[in-house]
């Protein structure tokens, strides 16, 4: 079979080259990472090269539906020009024109290309299971360049030289691609499906990719696709509650085989025949997991077993499957294999913590010989969670790769038993969102499949590999504001924000009514000021590290914040202007910073001696003192200085609380039934009685007060739709600051062109 001709586009200067449709940059063929508004900043520059771009022009091309500071482009140019090594002004890409913009002065050599040696093609079998992963110099090293292992074709495929395309011509970077790519005979390319990031060249067949969406209601969470590709059955949640539908891939309509309840679902799974869906489910009252099965379409569910806290996987002859089980007691973890009826359990393997499995495999390969599963070890940066493989003959552990991760969703397995998919988050990106990724095995090679600022969660792939389904879920929110808490009259603020994982954010207020907090719209998390209407917006730190988690000291002097810049989480100090920026702390995991009132004292978590714990600090900087010993996060100092509030672990690990401490010498006085919700944060009342926290009732976020004396809590806010992501008080009480909005969950599916 002919290899297809999947054009390129190149921009070529120096010892550079910008690879548009792949979005990588490259220095003598290594690959340089870039943030995708770095890469943006620099691909509008290179196509417009020779030509002044006016700042407000590249503004307006960079950040086409939001408002920013000049300082943000002025950041971008910085970091292009740190890249690019422009260390001499004789030496210099990008020229600035003072008061007017800036200009790309080296000459470019723009091509297209379609050459085979410079093209991942498609295979002639439309599956998963043909891949056949690239060799890659230095393993998974992410930096390196990743190298063609087919043989180029003996015909030169030929080279398209193209004229420069000026900026007020160019809508956006996609149109221009896709035009190239419909004069190549009208393939369809979606940008998510450009690669980038850690070994950035994916296998042949995932170059190409089909995706189409299966619901719309926006509601959709945990799908599986049956062994023959043909039904897709998922939770959608309503008001609340949770039901089972099941649908036709070729067909809109769908049928509830589950009735909505107040029950919570941890994930589906069909027999390898089709013939049945299992499902584990915990109930309204209890937080066992107990495992059913209900004919595909539809019948009498009947219970199968109970105590299992992940998806169930089978064997690959229909007669065992696998699952996790948490023994909180003893703070271990299960992989138990049972007969198909759930008789017969037999523990194949364990983890005691600070190791764990996590609850969102595990996967039996094709062979029947290993289970796939994910686990690590509680450590400072949690950066150490990877995917395993658990020999069935006798329970003993391989690494499959040597990747770590911020964070591994679901593992499943392809056809040949050559690699798996899985939903992951890779530490290196600074977009806050799990992504879909090929892991060869027994190589333990990763390629991303995704790249876009969609989150997926879960991952299920037909029998014969040719399709695999997820959610792709899609943050919509803006900030609010509500005086003296009233929601009826809350006014959403015009220059809002919206953030992914904007609970790990943060949010506070100054003591003049101006309000910090953590944002991407700089395109990686840095910390912004500007008033309670959303005007004079100014960017406090800019550079390309984790900023978040801000808080003003009482008398607004200080602002610190947590910051990876160092190579783990640690507290920072700075001027409310962003000057003199300082490390106070030098530990591991740092983070939650909370102010005394007298704002000589900073109390944090930090996991300091192999576990979650409070300390405290002086705000010039010091030797921290330890708070407590048990595991605790999340501090809040009182205002009248004497109390503080966290989220609290009991030894078993089996319960978190709301606690309630001395200030002084750490001896808990109160703990509160209230459970640790999303977002977790905590604000006390201006008098000291009484702690705010957001929770969730019906699909509906509202602020709650609960007395320090033990009282019952009181909803204090009346929202009547979306969800609280974060929320702070002004320092007055009077007014209430709050991200709101909704997660879009909707099934895909995603296939190869034929």
């Amino acid at each position: 079979m002919a290899l297809s001709k999947v054009p390129k586009l190149l921009f070529e200067f120096g010892p550079f080259v910008l690879d548009a449709t792949e979005r990588v940059l490259l220095h003598e063929d290594k690959e340089i990472p870039l943030s995708p508004k770095v890469f943006d900043t620099l691909l509008i520059l290179v196509e417009n090269e020779g030509h002044v771009l006016e700042k407000d022009e590249l503004m307006r091309l960079l950040w086409p539906d939001s408002f920013v500071e000049e300082s943000s482009l002025t950041q971008k140019i910085f970091l292009l020009r740190k890249i690019l090594g422009e260390k001499d002004p004789t030496h210099r890409y990008i020229d600035t024109l003072p008061k007017r913009g800036y200009r790309f002065t080296a000459e470019v050599k723009r091509t297209i290309t379609t050459n085979p040696s410079d093209t991942i093609q498609p295979r002639a079998e439309d599956s998963f299971e043909n891949v056949e992963p690239l060799e890659i110099e230095g393993g998974t090293h992410r930096h390196s360049r990743t190298e063609d292992s087919f043989e180029s074709s003996n015909a030169k495929q030929p080279t398209i030289i193209i004229p420069t395309i000026p900026a007020r011509k160019l809508k956006t970077v996609t149109i221009a691609i896709a035009a190239i790519f419909a004069v190549f005979g009208g393939l369809a390319i979606y940008e998510f499906c450009i690669p980038s990031g850690p070994n950035a060249t994916l296998p042949e067949r995932f170059s190409i990719l089909q995706i189409s969406k299966l619901t719309t209601s926006g509601e959709a969470i945990l799908p599986v696709i049956s062994p023959d590709g043909k039904y897709i059955a998922h939770v959608v949640e309503e008001a609340g509650q949770q039901s089972i539908r099941l649908k036709q891939v070729v067909s809109t309509s769908d049928i509830t085989i589950v009735t909505a309840a107040n029950v919570r679902y941890k994930g589906l799974s069909f027999s390898p025949d089709g013939n049945f869906l299992n499902y584990v489910v915990y109930g309204e009252s209890d937080g066992v997991g107990q495992l059913f099965r209900v004919p595909t379409l539809g019948g009498t569910p009947k219970k199968v077993t109970t105590d299992i806290d992940s998806i169930v996987t089978y064997s690959p002859d229909g007669g065992h499957i696998a699952f996790i089980r948490i023994n909180a007691k003893e703070s271990e973890r299960y992989l138990i294999i049972a007969n198909a009826d759930g008789t017969g359990e037999q523990i194949l393997a364990s983890r005691k913590a600070p190791s764990f499995f996590t609850t969102d495999g595990p996967s039996w390969s094709p062979d029947g010989n290993i289970i796939a599963i994910t686990g690590g070890s509680s450590n400072a940066d949690a950066l150490n969670i990877k995917v395993l493989g658990i020999r069935v003959v006798d329970g003993s552990e391989l690494q499959l790769s040597p990747q770590r991760w911020l964070r591994i969703g679901q593992v499943s397995w392809i056809k040949t038993g050559s690699g798996l998919i899985l939903v992951a988050r890779d530490p290196a990106s600074q977009i806050p969102a799990d992504q879909i990724w090929y892991l060869s095995y027994p190589r333990g090679e990763t390629h991303r499949i995704t790249n876009d600022l969609n989150n997926y969660a879960g991952v299920s792939v037909s029998a014969d590999s040719k399709s695999l389904v997820t959610v792709q879920s899609t943050k919509v929110s803006r900030l609010w504001i509500a005086r003296n808490g009233d929601s009826d009259h809350a006014k959403q603020i015009a220059n809002g924000f919206m953030d992914n994982c904007s609970d790990r954010l943060g949010m506070s207020w100054l003591p003049d009514g101006r309000i910090v907090l953590s944002s991407r719209a700089s395109g990686n998390p840095d910390i912004w000021i500007m008033n309670a209407d959303g005007n004079d917006r100014k960017q406090l730190t800019i550079d390309t590290h984790y900023d978040i988690m801000p808080a003003a000291s009482p008398d607004g002097h200080y602002i610190v914040f947590v910051s990876d810049r160092s190579g783990s989480l640690n507290l920072w100090r700075m001027n409310s202007d962003g000057t003199n920026q300082t490390q106070i702390t030098h530990g591991k995991g740092e983070d939650y910073p909370s102010f005394s009132p007298d704002g000589k004292w900073i109390v944090y978590s930090a996991f300091g001696i192999g576990k979650r714990t409070l300390w405290k600090v002086p705000v010039e900087g010091g030797d921290p003192v330890q708070l407590t010993t048990d595991v605790a996060f999340l501090p809040v100092v009182s205002p009248d200085g004497k109390k503080l509030a966290c989220y609290l672990m009991n030894k078993s690990g089996t319960d978190i609380k709301m606690a309630l401490l001395s200030f002084d010498d750490g001896n808990f006085i109160r703990f509160f039934d209230t459970p640790l919700i999303s977002p977790p944060d905590m604000a006390w009342t201006p008098d000291s009685n009484a702690l705010c926290y957001a929770t969730d009732h019906g699909g509906t976020s509202n602020i709650w007060r609960q007395p320090i004396d033990g009282r019952a809590p009181q909803q204090l806010t009346n929202f009547k739709s979306d969800q609280i992501f974060r929320f702070s008080w002004s320092m007055d009480g009077k007014t209430l600051a709050c991200e709101r909005g909704t997660m879009v969950n909707d099934v895909v599916i995603i296939s190869h062109f034929s």
